[in-house]
């Protein structure tokens, strides 16, 4: 799930009627003076949140340092993560809906060769590889490397994307699941994808939407009033447009950004009454206020 990304040491800014603002890491616009408060809960890493003119994302600012990101992915986070909201994509099984991902790509690709940026224990990889492919995992926490590598037996460089020794060109997919949100500079970490990735290969990347509460949250809370949110760790936060902006400006070509809701990993009763779950669910279809956004990007 975690990743920081450590290539962003230098300030962003831009200079408006001599006032010095700070750029959007998507698409390059310019950010608000204005503070968002975000409904999930303040940044970990300190700073506000500011959004951008123009893509209407929302980051962190001041960008926070490579090793102060590096420093928060220690045991304690995946351990009271795990007890708490939970890593995205399971901790101990694999999520169907990764399953169900893999089957995608494997109609599409053969058993070809994959690399799970920001792997953490390597759950990912190491079903990918029981299925047949060629696989390895990135990921910064010396932790959740060297845990992975002992429970799995699979091979996970603990590096950032850009310094791993994988060969240029080599992958048919990099796939990056929660991981975006957690890295200061999301067009370099996909950059470095596409320096991977072969000609027609894909960039499959799943980020939180959480610039509008997801409309069952919404719903839920008022049946089920909830205490403060857990903590954000979260550093930059993707509008669609943003997340498309990105790829682009990394050089891919965007096949579709899709806005979802994983059913299966819904608490149980998260909204009571069938007839009402199924209203807001297709609500939140129709109106793009799903939980996440799925990316599928290609290199040409």
């Amino acid at each position: 799930m975690s990743f920081s990304h450590q290539t962003t040491s230098t300030k962003r800014v831009v200079e408006t009627s001599g006032v010095r603002r700070a750029v959007c890491v998507l698409c390059g616009g310019q950010l608000s003076v204005r503070t968002v408060e975000m409904h999930a809960g303040p940044p970990v890493v300190g700073g506000v949140v500011r959004s951008c003119l123009d893509c209407g994302s929302g980051q962190v600012v001041p960008t926070p340092s490579g090793e102060s990101m590096a420093n928060l992915y220690s045991k304690d986070y995946y351990t009271s993560y795990a007890e708490g909201p939970g890593i995205a994509g399971g901790s101990n099984q694999i999520a169907p809906y990764l399953r169900r991902r893999l089957l995608e790509l494997t109609r599409r690709f053969g058993k070809g060769r994959i690399l799970d940026f920001g792997c953490a224990q390597g759950l990912f990889v190491a079903h990918a590889k029981a299925e047949g492919w060629s696989a390895v995992g990135v990921e910064t926490s010396t932790w959740a490397a060297e845990r992975g590598r002992r429970l799995h037996g699979v091979e996970i460089f603990e590096t950032t994307l850009e310094e791993s020794p994988v060969e240029a060109a080599s992958l048919d997919v990099v796939h990056a699941n929660h991981v975006l949100e957690h890295v200061p500079d999301p067009v370099a970490a996909m950059r470095a994808a596409y320096r991977l990735l072969r000609p027609g290969g894909v960039l499959v990347a799943e980020v939180p939407q959480e610039l509008a509460m997801p409309l069952a949250e919404f719903v839920r809370r008022r049946f089920r009033p909830e205490e403060g949110p857990a903590p954000n760790y979260h550093v930059v936060f993707f509008s669609r447009r943003g997340l498309q902006r990105a790829a682009e400006r990394a050089g891919f070509e965007v096949e579709r950004i899709t806005n979802l809701r994983h059913l299966e990993l819904l608490r149980k009763r998260s909204i009571p009454l069938t007839a009402l779950r199924s209203l807001v669910y297709g609500a939140e279809r129709l109106l793009r206020r799903g939980p996440v956004y799925v990316l599928i990007a290609k290199r040409p």
